[in-house]
């Protein structure tokens, strides 16, 4: 069964993260190696530098191994549990309480944020997110130890960069914002901690930073190449509007309070009455221990309106590359996990000795089920659930409060209530959200038409206007795409397309070609230069909806598909002048051809860094055809011309991971 969005008819989990895995596999399986360079989607792509790739996070090996959407379910409840039990320990670090500290670690696994991220297929968004807790919980150690001066301190500080590392491998896009969580928590720690002599204080910070940055350095193995990468892709050159594309309106502030249920995931902000009264709660009970986490709750929901905001803005200007990210309104996870912390320290002060008799209890206990009493108005709105919830919560609160007032003892019975009363509220969300498809449905979809073109023997590449051969069938079937659907499509790639399709490239798009209405199957009126498609290697074109241009024969209709044959099209090399070329022999790291000369060898294949080429053993120059394409110049005579991928900025990443991660073993086993 494969997860999506109730309102989705895409998932990401089919169209980038499988055909990766499935790609990944091939490689292995087939030439033996792991592949740098992806020949299969939008005329090639740098694999190793691709953050959707899989190559530099170690558990997506396992989708390698075994490319399949039971392995990536597997992985995806895995990661769940594995942000549940980090944010528990994390709760327990803190001082608090098992009842609190578990009511915390599964509020966190069916936050309907990582579920909505689940259900839009965002695989590696989920894993990153889930070491957010770890990082948080090393960060803690971390300080407790350099302000104590305990001698392991440098290697507690490399952990906490390495968890930082992992985020980065896990999602680059979820490191910038993980990366100020954990230096304010870091500050936070460090004020509020037992005195130390500023002296001493000072000459460990130094050292401190150094140690977190040594652990760190295990993300720079895919974030020197990625910067390579970014730097040439459409990505650098997001409008300042396209940077705030998905900005939290601000009328979905209300989502904390009133459920959305169904609703768009990237813009869901529900909390819950549950979690809310107990954050309430724990701000009035335990201010000084809350106060941080109240103000990241509220920073990062005015951050999440993006540009319906000051602050959003202000921080890209400060920190350009937070507006590479695109989606504001994914802050609200931070935001999500400030309330968590709040509520956990509300749950703790009602469980502990004294419970909430403290000065304020009889206004919070009022408060909250006031509080409670208004959500549900909220929730009968939705039309999903009826106002007997939240007259319930307010009821439970309220006569808890009495309980604690009369000086009852608590139970562990009492702690299992809320977690359920939590975890059915959640669960009310999340299945909203939420829905399991046949797997054959969509994993195979096309199948006869993805066999049809890859049959005869040969190498050529497919383009569809249309999106009408989905990435994950073409993957499994070793079709290579012209179009398709990718973050980080190259400028000159997406030049040359639009030449070759008609479009043009007005913006920032994650699919090339860019859909006007946004649906894929809709005519936007391509008009086809089979020359310039030959030009790119493809062979056939597979469309939706007819299509007419010069060069194109039709060949009927497949699995209700459109299929024109290219009569235009030019193999994978050729040569410009007298030569011909005799033969052909690739992997997706290197490609040889035996050429007879004289002339221009030129390859259907993108110019990028890193590419080399030897005539006969010799270093040749690479030129670039059109601004795109691979050549060398031949002389006369039969020569062996080698194209081989070896990126300086992989290699370099590589080593300062080597090093990070051997910098961190040796602090750690030091202390």
């Amino acid at each position: 069964m494969v997860p999506f969005w109730r309102g989705a008819r895409f998932s990401d989990l089919l169209v980038a993260h499988l055909p990766s895995a499935l790609f990944l596999n091939r490689s292995l399986r087939v030439w033996g190696e792991i592949p740098l360079w992806n020949p299969t989607l939008l005329g090639g792509l740098p694999f190793a530098a691709d953050p959707l790739s899989g190559l530099w996070y170690p558990p997506l090996w396992l989708a390698a191994l075994w490319p399949t959407v039971g392995a990536f379910r597997v992985l995806l409840l895995w990661h769940l549990l594995w942000a549940g039990w980090g944010m528990a320990r994390w709760m327990r670090a803190e001082g608090l309480g098992r009842g609190s500290a578990l009511l915390a670690g599964i509020g966190l696994a069916l936050s309907p944020r990582l579920i909505g991220h689940l259900a839009l297929g965002h695989v590696s968004l989920v894993f990153a997110v889930a070491w957010t807790p770890w990082v948080l919980l090393a960060t803690r150690r971390a300080t407790q130890a350099l302000l104590a001066g305990r001698a392991g301190w440098p290697g507690e500080a490399a952990l906490a960069g390495a968890a930082l590392g992992a985020v980065f491998l896990a999602d680059p896009r979820w490191f910038p914002p993980c990366l100020l969580l954990g230096g304010g928590f870091a500050a936070a720690c460090l004020r509020s901690g037992p005195p130390v002599a500023s002296t001493s204080l000072h000459r460990r910070l130094p050292r401190a930073g150094l140690a977190v940055g040594s652990g760190a350095l295990l993300g720079l193995g895919m974030a020197v190449p990625l910067l390579e990468y970014v730097g040439q892709s459409l990505r650098a050159g997001l409008a300042p509007e396209e940077q705030v594309a998905f900005s939290l309106p601000p009328a979905y502030l209300l989502g904390l309070v009133a459920p959305i249920y169904g609703g768009w995931p990237e813009w869901q902000a529900y909390v819950g009455p549950v979690l809310l009264g107990l954050a309430v709660l724990g701000v009035i009970c335990r201010p000084r221990q809350t106060a941080f986490w109240l103000l990241v709750a509220a920073v990062s929901l005015l951050l999440a309106l993006g540009s319906n905001g000051v602050l959003y803005p202000a921080l890209t200007r400060l920190l350009p590359p937070m507006g590479l990210l695109r989606v504001p309104a994914r802050l609200i996870t931070i935001a999500y996990l400030g309330f968590l912390v709040l509520a956990a320290h509300g749950l703790d002060a009602g469980l502990s000795q004294g419970g909430w008799k403290g000065r304020w209890a009889g206004l919070g206990g009022v408060g909250v089920a006031g509080l409670a009493g208004a959500l549900s108005a909220g929730l009968a709105v939705s039309g999903r659930t009826t106002a007997w919830w939240g007259v319930l919560v307010a009821l439970a609160l309220l006569a808890w409060y009495v309980w604690i007032r009369r000086g009852l003892s608590t139970s562990s019975l009492l702690v299992a209530g809320w977690i359920a009363l939590m975890a059915l509220d959640l669960l009310l969300m999340d299945g909203s959200l939420v829905e399991f498809r046949p797997e054959q449905a969509y994993v195979v979809e096309r199948s006869a038409l993805a066999a049809r073109l890859a049959a005869p023997a040969g190498r050529w590449r497919v383009f569809s206007p249309s999106y009408s051969l989905p990435q994950q069938t073409a993957a499994r079937y070793g079709l290579e795409m012209a179009d398709g659907v990718h973050p980080l499509a190259l400028r000159r790639y997406a030049r040359a397309l639009g030449e070759a399709t008609g479009f043009r490239i007005q913006g920032y798009s994650v699919t090339l070609p860019p859909f006007p209405s946004g649906d894929p199957y809709e005519d936007w009126g391509p008009v086809l230069d089979a020359a310039r498609l030959g030009q790119l290697n493809v062979a056939f074109v597979v469309s939706e909806y007819p299509l007419e241009a010069e060069g194109l024969t039709a060949e009927g209709l497949f699995d209700s598909a459109y299929v024109y044959r290219n009569q235009r099209w030019r193999p994978r090399a050729w040569v410009e002048g007298e030569g011909r070329v005799l033969g052909t022999a690739w992997t997706p790291n290197w490609i040889r051809v035996r050429v007879q000369g004289p002339g221009r060898l030129v390859l259907s294949e993108m110019v990028y860094p890193g590419w080399q080429v030897s005539v006969d053993g010799r270093a040749g120059e690479i030129e670039a055809v059109d601004g795109l394409l691979r050549s060398v110049v031949v002389s006369g005579g039969e020569h062996e011309v080698v194209f081989r991928f070896v990126p300086m900025s992989l290699y370099l990443g590589a080593f300062l991971s080597l090093v990070g991660a051997a910098t961190t073993l040796w602090l750690w086993r030091r202390g």
